[in-house]
């Protein structure tokens, strides 16, 4: 075993640490349900495919995150609803995380966005109609998505 003199064991430490700051300098973290710098780096766009006939309304929607910019994302959070009726029920409600092991990432980072299809049970068509509701609107019916956590790694120089 090779003994190494107090300067060579500071230079080695030394430039461990330059390097160590260089590589993970620029991985960034956002976090905060609505948070609007998470659109600066990811948007998503959203489709609601709810479809009727007489008797039931068929809920189904697309979700589609893209990716704004060079960024490689590391983690992602994402809050959707589907909400119906003249009272706003909650008919789905999930909040999800995908990481670099999910397909869904590697999708975004490959192609620039993935897409989160669904699709729900029929719901009756409401019957009952109270106009001094607040809402007020038969049969409404909304997707609302909300980016909730974003980690990535800018790929950009001087970011």
């Amino acid at each position: 075993m090779k003994n190494f003199d107090f300067k060579s064991i500071v230079l080695i430490v030394l430039l461990s640490c330059v390097f160590l700051t260089f590589s993970c300098a620029k991985e960034k973290v956002i976090r905060g349900e609505g948070n609007p710098d998470i659109d600066k780096y990811l948007k998503c766009e959203v489709k609601n495919l709810t479809e009727h006939d007489n008797l039931y309304y068929y809920p189904k929607f697309l979700i589609k995150p893209q990716r704004q910019g060079a960024y490689q994302i590391l983690e992602y959070e994402i809050h959707y609803q589907y909400i119906f009726g003249q009272d706003w029920n909650i008919i789905l409600d999930i909040r999800k995380r995908f990481t670099k092991e999910d397909k869904e990432i590697h999708e975004l980072n490959e192609k620039g966005s993935f897409i989160i299809r669904c699709e729900l049970d029929k719901i009756p068509i409401e019957t009952v109609y109270d106009p001094s509701s607040y809402y007020g609107e038969l049969n409404y019916n909304s997707v609302d998505v909300t980016n909730c956590y974003l980690k990535f790694h800018s790929m950009k120089k001087n970011q």
